[in-house]
């Protein structure tokens, strides 16, 4: 994944590419860690997946991974991301 980011493969203004790297790291995440699952999000007109962590009550919202940063003009580096939300 972390390949098609660097070649520069996505563009910057397909949200909706960006978001779907975001809950594949989340997927992965769920698999690996015990205690973290998907929850939806209601806030106001917007209905999205989350994830929360039964022990400490942290929501990780997928969107916000991986697109907030494209928005941003970040560089995006996948395996830093997954580490944190670690």
């Amino acid at each position: 994944m972390q390949r098609i980011i660097d070649n520069g493969s996505l563009n910057p203004r397909k949200r909706d590419a960006w978001v779907a790297l975001g809950i594949t790291l989340c997927v992965i995440l769920v698999n690996e860690v015990d205690g973290i699952e998907w929850m939806t999000l209601i806030d106001g007109s917007r209905e999205v997946p989350v994830l929360v962590n039964s022990k400490d009550g942290k929501t990780i919202d997928p969107m916000k991974l991986v697109w907030s940063k494209v928005k941003n003009g970040e560089a995006v580096n996948l395996a830093d991301t997954y580490a944190h939300m670690l």
